[in-house]
């Protein structure tokens, strides 16, 4: 079954919900489920929706390993901040 995009955008209200619910927790942490879920490109991407620019080159990122990157990372909030700037940019990429 495909989602359609009226599916997507329910989907990413709610996300974007929790996204909140995230920030504002105080421990924030990354679940170990994540540790092995992503490959080293997919945290790369994560990584380039979640941090600007010039913090990225700080940190040299083409070089890091998957530890490296997950640390970067540092919670499941941007984790999901990554994700949902990636579904709406999908979104709106079906709409123009």
């Amino acid at each position: 079954m495909m989602i359609s995009d009226k599916q997507k955008q329910v989907i990413l209200h709610f996300l974007k919900q929790l996204e909140t619910v995230l920030l504002e927790k105080k421990d924030q942490k990354l679940n170990p489920f994540f540790v092995d879920f992503f490959n080293r490109e997919e945290l790369i991407t994560i990584l380039e929706y979640t941090y600007f620019d010039q913090d990225l080159e700080a940190h040299q990122i083409d070089e890091c390993n998957k530890i490296e990157l997950l640390e970067l990372i540092g919670s499941d909030y941007f984790i999901l901040s990554g994700l949902i700037q990636i579904l709406e940019m999908e979104i709106e990429s079906k709409t123009e």
